[in-house]
């Protein structure tokens, strides 16, 4: 089990019933945690009877984007022990139109490759970046990368969480 991968679809119930906490539901009044409890059980199930360590559990159900124009929700909580980091993916879009950019920022072989590949232009793109060492996550940002035709940049780094 030991550095295996699960795909789940929501996180674990505990985590918060605020609209805008990791599993908060934005889409009643008075939020309430949307969170799945047989998750939580499972968690708590394998960490007492085995101890192995979840260091991560991401999920990406759950959109950043509050429903209604209601803000930003938070995108990481920790488990009850302090050694589960629970990671949203959830940012939409995940593609948009890079900011204007004005026509000298875009080198002539660039708008040529641009204009042949029928493409609309430049886009950002989200990312959710982990590093890992040892079993234990250092560092969790967002990302957004700009992508020009052939050639990719990060355009923007927002640290969600660094290790102490």
């Amino acid at each position: 089990m030991s550095g295996s991968v699960r795909k789940i679809y929501d996180a674990a119930t505990g985590l918060g019933s605020r609209i805008d906490d990791i599993c908060g539901r934005d889409w009643v009044a008075g939020g309430g945690d949307h969170g799945d409890p047989d998750l939580e059980q499972a968690i708590s199930d394998l960490q007492r009877e085995t101890g192995v360590s979840i260091p991560l559990v991401v999920f990406g159900h759950m959109h950043k984007s509050l429903a209604y124009g209601g803000g930003l929700r938070k995108m990481i909580a920790f488990g009850a022990n302090n050694q589960t980091i629970y990671l949203n993916g959830a940012v939409v879009p995940r593609v948009k139109p890079a900011e204007a950019m004005s026509p000298s920022t875009i080198s002539t072989s660039e708008r040529d490759e641009l204009q042949e590949s029928a493409s609309v232009g430049p886009m950002s793109r989200a990312f959710t970046t982990v590093d890992l060492f040892d079993g234990t996550v250092e560092k969790i940002s967002e990302v957004w990368v700009l992508v020009s035709g052939a050639q990719a940049e990060l355009e923007e780094e927002t640290v969600l969480y660094k290790r102490p």
